[in-house]
């Protein structure tokens, strides 16, 4: 496999992917397994766009991801249809470690270090950090942005040791609730909005 190469419906076990231009493993409308994978030397690791229909059980496990450009990972699933699993995974470098769109995985057992932002939440998306390891990270927040079109509820994150960070317009829509929980800790950059 190529680096950048686009996967649909595949399994990638224990292979090595480097010195790509833009993406290391780019599965686009599917469930893809990927497992023991070490993706170096690229802008950006891993990127899952899941369909629009399902169920899916995407599953990342025990993958290194060395970035140097803006995410480790980057998950776009689907409110309604997504159930992937991330675990044993580790990523250092790049400007966001984890970023999830529209998608509420099992995280567990993994290491994010050295990035920017640890983790970003687009959109719907929303993950239980506990059971996870971040070291020498630039920030110690959860970098939030995009439309929410369900309601959902944000309590302190590692016992409220990261923040929410506002990066660029948040948007609840009517009909969705964003309930913020005591103890959570909401910032808002200067150049962006909360509708």
């Amino acid at each position: 496999i190529g680096a950048g190469s686009i996967i649909r419906n595949s399994h990638i076990r224990n292979s090595v992917v480097e010195w790509g231009y833009e993406w290391g493993i780019y599965a686009d409308t599917m469930a893809p397994t990927l497992v023991g994978n070490t993706i170096r030397n690229i802008p950006r690791g891993i990127s899952v766009t899941e369909s629009p229909t399902g169920p899916h059980t995407s599953v990342i496990q025990d993958n290194q991801v060395q970035a140097t450009g803006s995410n480790g990972i980057y998950f776009v699933g689907h409110t309604t249809y997504s159930t992937p699993t991330i675990s044993g995974y580790a990523v250092s470098g790049g400007t966001v470690g984890v970023a999830f769109s529209d998608a509420s995985p099992t995280f567990t057992g993994n290491t994010v270090q050295n990035t920017t932002y640890p983790i970003a939440f687009v959109g719907n998306a929303y993950v239980d950090l506990a059971g996870n390891t971040f070291a020498n990270n630039t920030y110690s927040a959860v970098r939030v942005s995009g439309t929410m079109s369900v309601s959902r509820q944000w309590e302190p994150q590692l016992g409220g040791a990261f923040v929410y960070l506002v990066s660029s317009d948040l948007t609840v829509n009517a009909g969705a609730t964003l309930t913020i929980e005591p103890g959570v800790i909401l910032k808002v950059l200067y150049s962006s909005d909360v509708n």
